[in-house]
C-alpha cells in the first residue's frame, strides 16, 4: 500500500492557494542574496569609470541567475502541493544552495566562481532532475522534462564558465543566463516534445500570484535593510538623515505604487486569462524589471547618503532617476497585461523622471534624492485620484 507522500503520487497533487511558511523562509534567504547583489552594485558605482559597465554588467548577471532559482521554485510550490515531505525537502536543499550561492556573490567572479557555478548547476539541474524521476509514467512529467533539457544545456555553459577566468567567464555564463531567461520566454520548446500543453501544468493561479507579489516585497525588504545599515555606520548629518528620510518614503510609494489596483489583481488575471501559463510567465519578466528598478534607485540613495557633498556623478543621477523610472516603465507594462491600458499617472510619472534627471548635476548632491521620490509621490496621488470611483484593492495589513 502506498502512502499519499510516494514519490509516484506527486503527479496527483496540487498546490494549495496558500503559501506555506517555508516559502517565507525561503524569502528571508533572498533578502540577504539581494542584499549582496544591491551593496556590490553599489561598489561598482564607486571603482574607475572604465571599470563601470563590466563590473555592473557582472552584477545584473548575478541578478538574473538569482532570480532564475527563486522563479522556478515559486513554479514548483504552485504546481505541487508545498507541504509534500519530498517538495518541502526541494525546497530547503534549494534555500541552503541559494544561501551559499548568497554568500559567493561578491566573489563569484573571482576566487568563489567554481563554488558559485557548481552550486548553482546543482540546484538547477537537481530540481527538475529529481521531479523528473518522481512523475515518471504520469502525463505532467513531460514539462519537467523540457524545463530539464534547458537547465542542462545552460549547466554546460555555467560549468564551462566556472573553469575559466575573465571575459571568457563572463561570456559564457552571459549566454547561460540568456538562455535560461529564453526558456520560459518560449515555454521550453524542445526537439520531439515541442512546447507543453497548457494542462500539463496544472497551476494553482492564486499561490503564484502570491509568489510573485512577496519577490517584490523581498526587494523593498532588502531596501529598508540596506539603507539602514547604510545610515548606521555613517555621521548623522542633516544632509544624510534627509537622503534616509527620503530613501524610506521611496519603498513606501514603491509599495503603494505597485499594489494599489494592480498588485492585488493578477491572481484574478491569471483565472480568467486564455492562457494562464503565458501569462504569469510574461508577468514574471515584468516582476523582474520592477524589482531591477526598486534596487537600483536603492543603490542611488545610498550613494548619495554616503557621500552627501560630493558633486553628483553623472552614473550616480542615472541610477537614483533611473531605478524609479524602470520601475515605473515594468508597472505600465504590468497594467497594459492585466488590463488593457495604463494610468496615465504611471506615463507621466516616467518622462518626468526622464526629463528632469540631466539637470540634477548642477544642484547640490541632496536634491537629487528628494526630487526622485516627490516625482513618486506625485504619480501616486494622480492614480489614488484617477482610481477613486473604483473598488480598492490595496491589501490590509
Amino acid at each position: 500500500m502506498t502512502t499519499p507522500f510516494a514519490p509516484r503520487r506527486l503527479g496527483d497533487s496540487r498546490s494549495t492557494e496558500r503559501v506555506t511558511v517555508l516559502e517565507l523562509l525561503f524569502d528571508v534567504v533572498f533578502v540577504f542574496a539581494i542584499t549582496r547583489v544591491a551593496q556590490r552594485l553599489t561598489d561598482d558605482f564607486t571603482i574607475a569609470r572604465r571599470a563601470l559597465l563590466s563590473e555592473a554588467g557582472q552584477t545584473l548577471l548575478l541578478l538574473l541567475a538569482l532570480w532564475m532559482v527563486w522563479y522556478l521554485n515559486a513554479w514548483l510550490t504552485s504546481r505541487f502541493d508545498p507541504q509534500r515531505p519530498d517538495i518541502q525537502l526541494v525546497v530547503i536543499v534549494t534555500m541552503a544552495g541559494s544561501l551559499l550561492i548568497a554568500v559567493c556573490l561578491p566573489q563569484a567572479f573571482g576566487d568563489r566562481g567554481l563554488i558559485f557555478v557548481c552550486t548553482y548547476v546543482v540546484i538547477q539541474v537537481g530540481r527538475p532532475a529529481y521531479l523528473f524521476w518522481a512523475l515518471r509514467g504520469h502525463p505532467r512529467q513531460g514539462a519537467t522534462a523540457r524545463i530539464l533539457f534547458w537547465s542542462v544545456l545552460a549547466a554546460v555553459l555555467w560549468l564551462a564558465g566556472g573553469f575559466n577566468e575573465d571575459e571568457v567567464r563572463g561570456g559564457l555564463w552571459t549566454a547561460a543566463v540568456l538562455l535560461e531567461l529564453l526558456g520560459p520566454a518560449l515555454r521550453w520548446p524542445t526537439p520531439i516534445l515541442g512546447r507543453p500543453k497548457d494542462e500539463e501544468w496544472t497551476l494553482a493561479e492564486g499561490h503564484l500570484a502570491e509568489r510573485y507579489s512577496q519577490f517584490l516585497l523581498i526587494a523593498l525588504g532588502e531596501s529598508v535593510i540596506a539603507t539602514g545599515i547604510e545610515i548606521s555606520v555613517r555621521p548623522f548629518t542633516a544632509a544624510a538623515m534627509t537622503v534616509f528620510v527620503a530613501a524610506f518614503l521611496t519603498t513606501l510609494l514603491f509599495w503603494r505604487i505597485f499594489f494599489y489596483h494592480a498588485g492585488l489583481s493578477l491572481a484574478p488575471a491569471l483565472a480568467r486569462a486564455r492562457s494562464a501559463i503565458e501569462l504569469s510567465q510574461s508577468a514574471s519578466y515584468t516582476l523582474l524589471v520592477m524589482v531591477a528598478g526598486i534596487i537600483i534607485a536603492g543603490v542611488g540613495y545610498r550613494l548619495v547618503i554616503d557621500h552627501p557633498q560630493t558633486p553628483l556623478d553623472p552614473a550616480w543621477i542615472a541610477v537614483i532617476f533611473g531605478g524609479p523610472a524602470l520601475f515605473l516603465a515594468g508597472r505600465v507594462r504590468f497594467e497594459y497585461q492585466l488590463f488593457g491600458s495604463a494610468c496615465p499617472s504611471l506615463w507621466i510619472g516616467l518622462i518626468l523622471m526622464i526629463v528632469v534627471a540631466p539637470g540634477m548635476g548642477f544642484l547640490p548632491p541632496i536634491v537629487a534624492p528628494l526630487v526622485s521620490t516627490l516625482l513618486l509621490a506625485v504619480v501616486s496621488v494622480l492614480e489614488t485620484f484617477s482610481r477613486r470611483h473604483r473598488a480598492a484593492t490595496n491589501p490590509t495589513l
